[in-house]
């Protein structure tokens, strides 16, 4: 779930003053034209960050490798197999839908796109879609965050 089994009345008392690590990823993949793309999905409108376009990820636990994490957290949130290939940097951002801030150390990665067939969605993503270059400054302003559209940016930018 949301909150990885902690109840959310303890999740949002915790988070109350505090940063939380998430880690994310953006996933990349080359379309059958040559075209180089990203997949993000539409967050339902229940979490954190709602009706916009993400990247995939989550609060990271204890003592597990954020790389491996991060793999695994996004085949499951989009069932798409994908392993970062290259550390984007450390963001923070803030939900005006949710409590707290959230550091958020991000990765790139890179799918095949027969991969991407087997794409699904979880409880906290609607919609997903491939973004070009081009397509990312079609999204709807009120469906746009600054990280995930910087990070995906960068992603394309460096595959040019």
């Amino acid at each position: 779930g949301i909150t990885d089994g902690v109840q959310p009345d303890a999740y949002n008392t915790y988070r109350q003053g505090r940063d939380s690590a998430c880690a994310d990823i953006v996933i990349a993949t080359q379309k059958p034209d040559g075209e180089h793309a990203v997949m993000l999905s539409l967050r339902k409108p229940n979490v954190c960050f709602g009706n916009t376009w993400w990247i995939y990820g989550g609060a990271i636990l204890s003592y597990a490798s954020i790389t491996e994490f991060i793999a695994e957290r996004a085949q499951k949130e989009c069932g798409v197999p994908v392993e970062p290939r290259a550390f984007l940097g450390v963001y923070r951002t803030c939900a005006a839908d949710h409590i707290g801030s959230t550091l958020q150390p991000c990765y790139s990665g890179f799918a095949p796109y027969e991969a991407l067939n087997r794409k699904t969605t979880d409880d906290g993503h609607g919609a997903i879609a491939l973004f070009t270059l081009a397509d990312l400054e079609q999204i709807p302003v009120a469906q746009q965050h600054w990280y995930p559209m910087r990070v995906s940016r960068l992603v394309l930018e460096s595959l040019r």
